[in-house]
């Protein structure tokens, strides 16, 4: 039973959806302009990449790691120590800047040091929204969260845009040093339900975190709703979602020869449906059929990644196309947050206090893995074959995949097993 009152949920609510908002602004804001910085430095295409690796690899390593953690140790010390350790790194990185001259290893080691904090923060985080709000509010905090890290997401290019020309790409370091010193002050007065989870553990138990993380794949193994249904699903379309990162860029700018600053204004409808769809969650009840809800998604989402190819097979206007694609991309983002919001709340609720971090780590992680090997896969295809028969084929893969994996009797066993848990 949480035990938090009404009033100490909504202040929790309001400082932790400050908190990720800074963060994520800031963050944004310095890898775009560090993205930048590495093209002019080097202008190699390459390079970009690998800074992008030093952000994705780490994630991959040590999110079950992250998961152990937040499971053992107090959660909210993980949160600040994390965030503190950034704002150091970026000091230091600031201060190393004016004494000699910014490398390539340099950038590439910041980078990966502030992955692995935010890869500890970030599981940290969202293992703790049941501690940190009452019950009725966890779809609420969920929507926030995504409304907040939506919100930078679609402030970021702008406000990086705007200064990167002006200012000195110190000023991306510090921009974001700032931001995160702000978020660590805020979280600073987040009141957690539960005490530290590492207070009663003896040092045996703090020795064997390989163990503990053995024990989290178990419980998962032995879970049917997640082992069965919400590990599947986030992987397929974890995998079939990038099909739509890597073709709308090749479609849009090489295909339909739309200019830059259109594609632009096509990505920012994505983050901008994801932002409305979170706000609008935000004001409503939980849902009381989720699995439903995902399975109806996942269907929507098959349809619209076949309809991306349909500008492809029918002559049009670039200004048709552009507002085609405008509302396209809105709808994938409404979409978006419409399955992710009841899948996140579902494993809040119904995962034991004791493995919400590691269960967290590993949904996390398998995300993670499976996004870099769908990009090399769908980069391949898209260089050889028709993308209006890669993009119908995923979307028919994907569509039945979902008839099969959230098929009427997985889901009434599944409901069965929430019904259980709650």
């Amino acid at each position: 039973m949480n035990i938090l009152t009404q009033n100490q949920g909504k202040v929790n609510l309001t400082i932790f959806s400050i908190s990720k908002f800074l963060s994520a602004l800031g963050g944004n804001i310095y890898a775009f302009g560090m993205g930048l910085y590495i093209l002019s430095l080097t202008g190699s295409a390459g390079n970009f990449a690998i800074g992008m690796a030093c952000s994705a690899v780490p994630r991959i390593l040590v999110g079950p790691v992250a998961g152990a953690w937040a499971d053992r140790f107090s959660r909210k010390k993980i949160i600040i120590l994390t965030q503190l350790i950034e704002v150091l790194t970026l000091g230091g990185f600031f201060v190393i800047s004016f004494l000699i001259e910014i490398s390539l290893p340099l950038i590439y080691g910041t980078t990966a040091i502030l992955s692995v904090c935010s890869t500890f923060s970030s599981i940290t985080f969202s293992s703790s929204i049941p501690d940190l709000v009452n019950e009725g509010q966890i779809q609420k905090a969920t929507s926030l969260n995504q409304s907040a890290i939506s919100l930078a997401t679609i402030g970021a290019p702008i406000i990086g845009g705007l200064l990167y020309g002006v200012l000195s790409i110190q000023t991306f370091i510090a921009i974001n040093a700032v931001a995160y010193l702000f978020s660590a002050a805020l979280d600073s007065f987040l009141k957690f339900e539960k005490p530290d989870l590492g207070d009663n553990l003896n040092s045996e138990q703090t020795r064997n975190i390989w163990v503990e993380i053995k024990e989290g794949f178990t419980y998962v193994q032995s879970n049917y709703l997640l082992y069965k249904v919400i590990l599947p699903v986030g992987l397929w379309v974890n995998f079939f979602g990038v099909s739509m990162q890597v073709g709308l860029p090749y479609i849009v700018v090489q295909r339909l020869k739309l200019i830059s600053y259109q594609f632009g204004l096509i990505e920012a409808s994505l983050a901008i449906g994801m932002l409305l769809m979170s706000i609008f969650l935000s004001t409503r009840e939980e849902t009381r059929k989720p699995l439903i809800t995902m399975r109806i998604s996942l269907i929507i989402l098959s349809f619209l990644l076949g309809m991306m190819a349909i500008p492809l097979l029918l002559p049009a206007s670039s200004s048709f196309n552009f507002v085609y694609y405008l509302g396209l991309l809105l709808a994938f983002g409404l979409t978006i947050v419409f399955l992710n919001t009841p899948l996140y709340v579902l494993v809040q609720k119904t995962t034991p206090e004791q493995y919400r971090g590691r269960v967290f780590g590993l949904v996390e992680t398998v995300a993670n893995v499976i996004a870099p090997i769908s990009m090399i896969f769908y980069g391949f295809l898209f260089d050889y074959l028709n993308p209006v028969w890669i993009l119908f084929a995923s979307g028919l893969v994907l569509f039945l995949i979902t008839i099969y994996k959230m098929r009427v009797s997985k889901i009434q066993k599944s409901s069965s097993e929430i019904s259980s848990a709650l």
